[in-house]
């Protein structure tokens, strides 16, 4: 018994490093016509790609091109498995680049940023929508979530736990 939980605890802290996830990031976004971006994001875990967005684009209309001004909206919905994202990168190691339509292609919100160990930076160039109207102001916030790793370990507790409630209950039955 003792042989086979060493054999276990082993395998999975060799395999705690191994899973990556990709990463989710909330995006709050305003452009120079008061419009609005507001949703979330989700990244290849080395940002070097978007896989998926779901957002709201206020200020704009799917049915037609360009900004409407306050009231109508525009949903954002994209997902690479099912129709691939522009993603451009003119420099691999600091800015990328992402075209996210709406369901009709009529709008857009281009998405520029880079990527560092504290986080995704929105890029000066590159952030605007329907390639007129520029970002203001915004912000990327992480969604929190817990790493595999995290849920290995906790796993792996909870295991050990049992392991020594039941030695514990066998011996106090044997006694």
């Amino acid at each position: 018994m003792r042989s086979l939980t060493l054999a276990a605890m082993t395998v999975a802290a060799l395999t705690v490093g191994v899973a990556h996830a990709n990463v989710t990031e909330n995006v709050d976004l305003t452009y120079s016509y008061n419009s609005t971006f507001v949703g979330t994001i989700v990244c290849t875990d080395d940002f070097s790609s978007i896989i998926s967005v779901n957002g709201i684009l206020n200020g704009y209309d799917s049915s037609i091109n360009g900004w409407q001004g306050p009231g109508p909206f525009d949903p954002i919905t994209a997902d690479n498995a099912v129709s691939p994202i522009l993603n451009y990168s003119p420099d691999p190691t600091t800015l990328f680049f992402a075209q996210l339509p709406d369901s009709t292609q009529l709008n857009w919100v281009d998405f520029g940023y880079s990527y560092n160990s504290s986080g995704i930076t929105l890029s000066s160039v590159y952030n605007d929508v329907d390639n007129g109207e520029t970002l203001l102001s915004g912000s990327v916030t992480p969604v929190s979530a817990p790493e595999p790793g995290t849920l290995t370990l906790f796993a792996l507790g909870l295991f050990g736990l049992v392991v020594t409630r039941r030695r514990w209950t066998m011996s106090a039955s044997i006694a």
